[in-house]
């Protein structure tokens, strides 16, 4: 994620604390990885603050590919540049 200029806000684990969750409002995308427990806390952030989700894996290459696309294109939705599409495909 950082080679490609994505900086992650908040990383929330099934057992989260107040400081693992204080900042993820500011998030502009999100990807719920193996927690279906925490898909109403997904559901919550985009209804009030607009952060579109998806549900992704990074465990293989072919999951984890397409987990970066898909963060990737929530981005540029959200106005990051079109550019770090690119970069998801090298």
């Amino acid at each position: 994620l950082d080679r490609l200029g994505i900086r992650v806000r908040a990383c929330i684990p099934g057992d989260a604390r107040y400081i693992d969750v204080a900042s993820a409002h500011r998030a502009r995308a999100a990807m719920m990885v193996c927690s279906s427990a925490l898909i109403n806390l997904a559901r919550k952030m985009q209804e009030r603050w607009d952060i579109p989700f998806f549900e992704g894996s990074f465990y293989g290459i072919t999951d984890t590919s397409e987990a970066l696309r898909n963060i990737a294109e929530l981005l540029v939705r959200k106005g990051a540049d079109a550019e770090i599409l690119d970069r998801t495909e090298t």
